[in-house]
């Protein structure tokens, strides 16, 4: 495959939210191309990552139709090349070190660029100047993705193709000074709030958290739709009656309720 990062500056920044959205519209006529853009502001300046895949080995001089947008954007340092799976998933896992504070929020909306532009001046107005080094990170469900989730009865997860393409947005907080929790967490929090409200005053807003990035203080599985929420609920009080995986399994997401109290 071929994969790896590309850095960017603050004035790239419309041209990558128009290239996040052009390669997510290009889905069905080319499923095999993956990215997650990402925003940070680390020591007081602001940068763009955009994290590319391609399924097949590629020739960036002759590059696939659907990877030319983002390639014609000049970066500021470039770390791509034909790589194994392996080789790539630990480049993902060297930028998430252990030893630190960590706070994830998830959530999810109909693709729309003025929007993901609203959001990402949002998060470098009133999170990028806060003590961390954390990002807003954006990935896609495409509309070949969703058919893929739904071929086989259904999708448990209460999406559907209709309604993609979606996007989804990953506040990624990170911190070391535990005397920050709280003003961290109440500054994602507000932040997607605000994102929250701003989506279903534009007609973008899914209910839909992604378990993988959702938060302690996100209520992941009645996002899922009334209807399969009242499958999962009759599926566990015919084969656990008494809630023994629901009470006795410490921590993670249950039928019911986030595991520090919904705040979101």
């Amino acid at each position: 495959m071929w994969g790896g990062t590309r850095i960017h500056l603050t004035p790239d920044y419309p041209a990558l939210i128009n290239a996040f959205a052009t390669m997510v519209e290009s889905a069905p006529e080319d499923p095999k191309a993956v990215q997650i853009l990402s925003f940070a502001v680390t020591a007081g300046s602001p940068a763009a990552q955009i994290q590319l895949e391609y399924l097949e080995p590629v020739n960036e001089a002759n590059p696939p139709a659907i990877l030319k947008e983002y390639l014609s954007i000049p970066a500021v340092m470039t770390a791509t090349l034909n790589r194994t799976l392996a080789s790539d998933t630990d480049m993902l896992n060297a930028q998430m070190p252990a030893g630190h504070r960590y706070s994830f929020w998830a959530g999810t909306f109909k693709l729309d660029r003025d929007f993901m532009v609203w959001m990402q001046a949002l998060h470098q107005r009133t999170v990028g100047p806060l003590p961390d080094q954390g990002s807003l990170t954006f990935q896609a469900f495409t509309v070949p993705a969703l058919s893929q989730m739904s071929k086989k009865g259904g999708n448990a997860l209460g999406l559907d193709p209709k309604d993609g393409p979606l996007f989804h947005c990953l506040l990624y907080m990170v911190w070391d000074d535990a005397s920050k929790d709280a003003q961290l967490n109440k500054a994602a929090l507000d932040f997607m709030n605000a994102a929250k409200a701003e989506a279903k005053i534009r007609g973008v807003y899914n209910r839909y958290i992604y378990m993988n990035y959702a938060g302690p203080y996100q209520n992941v599985v009645p996002s899922y739709g009334e209807a399969n929420l009242a499958r999962l609920k009759s599926i566990a009080k015919k084969y656990d009656p008494s809630a023994v995986f629901q009470k006795l399994q410490p921590g993670g997401y249950k039928l019911e309720g986030a595991p520090y109290g919904e705040t979101i």
